[in-house]
């Protein structure tokens, strides 16, 4: 599941990225986002071979850079267009919101999108510590993510035939552009995320003789984690350019993506179980604890998620 991340977020990433030049220009069609959505995807994959070591001090502004505009351009739509979407942080709205039945638990299908999105974006972070981690997110990427999603909502429920690209939509004209550039390099951020993530795990596959053998290269005279390889690299390559021509529309990609993600949240936590009990030796109780609140929350959405096999869901299990 972690590889098939692999191919789906670079897929979805930059899709999503490109889709803003049919906000601009109506009169393009979908093949021309797509075309120019597979030329930044070989551009990204024949790029790997150099390494990521001259460029990763990018990564963060870029990262920050996003965060910061989609945290500000959500506050300005939750101003502009509809300050009564606050009312979503009242939880009795949630209860409210389920009492509709089978409608609103098809819908975590969809809602599993806002989980996926922030994952990709960090999913390589084995080179930083626990509490590097938890300030960032608690700091800038939660708050930011929030704001823009009720932003969203904000403007959706004045615009309703505008949920089609929203973000781009609800942009003031004069920053599209610009937004577009800074959205294209999170998205391609996003993609060696994931990519370099894929290589470590097979690394570490290879290492306990559970993959076949390929090719590891060392990229980085500094940074022991920083490998690259080219077997994996072009199938990866290969298959993403498929996803994301075979496809040509964000909508199943979306639905593979969220199977892949839930997915691995589910696999995660079935071997945190015996590295609490084996490893750190907590109490019986506190693994119980754990695992009850994790399954609580993924269960639901997978059993979500598997109502869309049949809607390109099927991609990562394949």
């Amino acid at each position: 599941m972690a590889v098939g991340d692999g191919i789906l977020t670079p897929a979805i990433s930059v899709l999503s990225a490109t889709g803003g030049i049919k906000v601009e220009e109506p009169r393009m069609g979908n093949d021309v986002v797509v075309i120019v959505s597979v030329v930044i995807l070989i551009g990204l994959f024949s790029m790997q071979h150099y390494g990521t070591d001259k460029v990763s001090w990018l990564f963060a502004p870029i990262v920050f850079v996003w965060f910061i505009l989609i945290g500000v351009l959500g506050a300005v739509n939750i101003y502009t267009y509809d300050r009564s979407v606050l009312k979503a942080f009242n939880p009795i709205y949630v209860y409210h919101y389920f009492k509709r039945g089978k409608t609103s638990w098809a819908s975590l299908g969809g809602i599993m999108l806002s989980i996926t999105g922030t994952e990709a974006l960090f999913a390589d972070l084995s080179y930083f510590p626990v509490q590097a981690i938890q300030i960032a997110f608690t700091t800038v990427v939660f708050p930011c993510l929030l704001l823009q999603y009720t932003g969203q909502a904000a403007y959706i429920a004045t615009h309703k035939d505008k949920v089609s690209h929203s973000f781009y939509f609800s942009l003031p004209e004069r920053i599209l552009w610009p937004a577009f550039v800074v959205a294209t390099a999170a998205a391609i951020v996003s993609s060696q995320a994931t990519i370099s993530a894929t290589y470590s795990i097979i690394k570490q596959a290879l290492a306990v003789g559970c993959f076949p053998r390929v090719k590891i290269i060392h990229t980085s005279k500094k940074y022991l984690g920083q490998i690259y390889s080219p077997d994996i690299n072009w199938i990866l390559m290969v298959l993403c350019i498929a996803v994301t021509a075979g496809f040509k529309n964000q909508s199943q990609i979306a639905n593979a993506y969220g199977t892949a993600v839930i997915m691995v949240m589910l696999v995660t936590t079935f071997l945190m179980i015996p590295i609490m009990l084996l490893v750190w030796r907590s109490h019986w109780a506190l693994v119980v604890l754990f695992t009850v609140l994790s399954l609580a929350v993924e269960i639901p959405y997978l059993t979500a998620v598997m109502k869309k096999i049949d809607q390109g869901g099927w991609v990562p299990l394949v």
